[in-house]
């Protein structure tokens, strides 16, 4: 045990150690060894580290505090895919309404119950796997129809065209 003290004596900071080295270690041989030395030992140390400012501490000590409130964050967060698609509809289809029947009517293909329950359970995608282990389908869908929006514009070179952005 007297070799692990001596060992945890180099945990403390070297101009420390320089100056009252000696006496501590003359100071060790009248405790009685075990492992709340060690711990005491250990404690101490990393006090008198941290009680000594140098920049190199400093930044080992918030690059772990980083990693590990990150890692914990990672556990704690729920990832978020995003996903868009824009579909050009070309045509003879000159009237507004009857453009605007046709985006709808796929709209309402897009966002149907049948079109919605393929992506949930398509093996490859993996979506909503915590929304289907615990809530009924319906409302799996009914979040799933929340999440998706539709945007119309017009192409850029051809009044013919319309635009449906998917988000």
């Amino acid at each position: 045990m007297n070799r692990v003290a001596r060992s945890l004596i180099r945990l403390y900071p070297a101009a420390w150690c320089k100056r009252y080295g000696a006496e501590f270690e003359a100071m060790l041989e009248d405790v009685p060894q075990g492992w709340s030395a060690v711990f005491d030992l250990s404690k101490g140390a990393i006090r008198m580290q941290l009680s000594m400012p140098s920049f190199p501490k400093l930044a080992l000590i918030l690059s772990l505090v980083g990693l590990v409130v990150g890692f914990g964050v990672s556990f704690i967060a729920t990832p978020r895919y995003t996903s868009t698609a824009v579909l050009t509809l070309y045509g003879e289809i000159s009237d507004r309404q009857a453009r605007l029947e046709r985006i709808q009517a796929i709209e309402g293909h897009v966002l149907s119950r049948s079109s919605l329950y393929h992506v949930i359970y398509d093996p490859g995608l993996s979506l909503y796997v915590d929304d289907v282990a615990q809530l009924p389908i319906e409302d799996v869908i009914g979040n799933m129809r929340r999440d998706i929006r539709f945007t119309m514009g017009s192409a850029v070179r051809s009044r013919s065209a319309s635009l449906i952005r998917i988000d």
